[in-house]
């Protein structure tokens, strides 16, 4: 009977975080980091929408201990 029931909340369970996370991806909703949401359009989609960009150059600074 043990069994039975633990078969049956673990079908649940996982039923529950297919959603979840199908819930989560498809509106943007991040729920304790199980989305991970990047808010950057790949530079194919920028160019083809015509926007130009520039790269920033990044200065090297030595650091002491």
């Amino acid at each position: 009977m043990v069994t039975l029931i633990g078969c049956a909340f673990a079908a649940v369970y996982k039923i529950g975080m297919k959603q979840l996370i199908s819930f989560c991806a498809d509106t943007g909703f991040t729920s304790y980091g199980l989305v991970e949401q990047n808010h950057e359009l790949p530079d194919e989609m920028l160019m083809e929408m015509g926007v130009d960009t520039i790269s920033i150059p990044r200065a090297n600074v030595s650091r002491t201990d």
